[in-house]
């Protein structure tokens, strides 16, 4: 099992704030996770609890990922071959447009220093922001 700080925050100094008592058991666990592992761990001991984790994290994008395809797609009324295969492909045009979109707005808001949750509506205020620069 190894433990892994969030960030922003060290095992020792949760430790530290829990043992005199600034943090409540509760607020000690939202600080930390946990990982359990049948991965043989190599390299150096400092990197133990990274590398699992950004396998892991990787791999909960990844499925994530595939749950979006899925609630893209539905059955089609139309008769018509050619209109669902229009239709799947315009999906899949907007779907890769919004990620492809998302991770410019993200990679750009980070390069501008102001850091913020992705949302539609700041996706919207970014592309406003984008087109009036230009």
């Amino acid at each position: 099992m190894i433990l892994k700080a969030k960030k922003g925050h060290s095992l020792s100094g949760v430790k530290q704030d829990f043992q005199k008592v600034k943090l409540t058991l509760d607020d000690a666990r939202r600080l930390f996770y946990a990982v359990m592992t049948t991965q043989k761990l190599r390299g150096d001991k400092s990197s133990w609890a990274s590398r699992p984790s950004q396998f892991y994290k990787k791999r909960w994008f990844i499925e994530t990922g595939f749950s979006d395809l899925n609630r893209m797609g539905h059955r089609w009324k139309s008769k018509y071959d050619n209109t669902r295969y229009l239709d799947m492909l315009v999906r899949m045009l907007l779907y890769n447009s919004w990620k492809i979109n998302k991770a410019y707005l993200t990679k750009c808001s980070k390069k501008a220093g102001k850091r913020q949750n992705w949302t539609l509506q700041s996706n919207q205020d970014d592309l406003e922001e984008l087109f009036l620069e230009a």
